[in-house]
C-alpha cells in the first residue's frame, strides 16, 4: 500500500524565551545560529528523513521574510500559519493548526498526503531513527481511513513527562495529574514529532472520545534532543 508522508517543519512560533539572544540577521528563532549552521538548517535536514517532501510552516510578518527565502533557496516549501497560535501547541492545538490549513489555500497540497509528520523547528536530534518511525507508523496501519497519531517518545528521558501504559506499541492510558507512575505505567518525554494520519487531521476534535476511538502508537527512540527554544543550550 503506497502512503505519502509530508515533514512539516513548525517555525511560526514567537521564541519569546531566546528574544534576547537574537542578532540583527537572526531575526526569528529558526534563524540561529547554532555553530556555523542556522537551525533551521539543522532541522530541515532531520526532517528531509521523515517525508517524502518536506514543507515549513512560518508566520504572515516581514520579520519572517529571511527564514523564507532561505527556505526557498532549497526548494522547500513554505505555508503560512492561519491560526494565531504562536506558542509551541499541545497535540489537540497542532492538529487544529494543521487542519485550519486544510481550509486555506494549501487545502489541495496537504489533502494530497496519506499523513504528516511534525517537527518543532528548535529541536536538534542526535541518533532519533525517523525512518524506522515511519515504517513503524506504516506497518501498524490497518486501512488508510485509520485515526492513528505516532508519538516519538523517549522512556525515563529527563525533563517534563507523562506516565504512559503501553501495550505492543500502542498507549492505553495515561495517568494524569500525578508525578509518581503507578504500576505498569511509565514515565515518557516527547520532543513534539508526531505522525498524523488524514483522518485525524480531517476531525481533529475527535482526540476528545480517547484512545478507543483514537489509535495512539508510541515509537521509543534512544535517541536525544537538546531544546534551542531554551536559553539554557546557549550558555555552554
Amino acid at each position: 500500500m503506497e502512503h505519502k508522508t509530508l515533514a512539516l517543519v513548525l517555525a511560526a512560533g514567537e521564541g519569546s524565551r531566546v528574544k534576547h539572544l537574537l542578532k540583527k540577521d537572526e531575526l526569528v528563532k529558526p534563524m540561529l545560529k547554532v555553530g556555523k549552521r542556522r537551525l533551521i538548517e539543522i532541522v530541515l535536514e532531520e526532517a528531509e528523513k521523515i517525508g517524502d517532501e518536506t514543507a515549513v510552516l512560518t508566520y504572515p510578518s516581514e520579520l519572517y521574510e529571511s527564514l523564507d527565502q532561505l527556505v526557498r533557496n532549497k526548494g522547500i516549501r513554505i505555508l503560512k500559519q492561519k491560526a494565531k497560535h504562536r506558542k509551541l501547541p499541545h497535540l489537540l492545538e497542532l492538529a487544529y493548526i494543521i487542519k485550519k490549513q486544510y481550509l486555506s489555500a494549501d487545502q489541495e497540497y496537504l489533502a494530497s498526503f496519506d499523513s504528516i509528520a511534525t517537527f518543532c523547528s528548535d529541536m536538534v536530534f542526535i541518533g532519533s531513527d525517523f525512518k524506522a518511525m515511519v515504517d513503524f507508523h506504516k506497518q501498524n496501519l490497518s486501512s488508510p481511513n485509520d485515526r492513528q497519531i505516532t508519538i516519538l517518545s523517549k522512556r525515563g528521558a529527563e525533563g517534563r513527562t507523562y506516565n504512559f501504559k503501553v501495550e505492543n506499541g500502542r498507549l492505553t492510558s495515561v495517568q494524569w495529574f500525578s508525578s509518581k507512575p503507578a504500576e505498569g505505567y511509565y514515565p515518557y518525554a516527547s520532543p513534539g514529532v508526531y505522525i498524523f494520519t488524514r483522518a485525524v487531521l480531517k476531525n481533529p476534535f475527535g482526540f476528545l472520545l480517547g484512545l478507543d476511538y483514537n489509535k495512539v502508537l508510541i515509537f521509543e527512540t534512544t535517541g536525544k534532543w537538546i531544546d534551542y527554544g531554551n536559553p539554557t543550550p546557549f550558555k555552554y
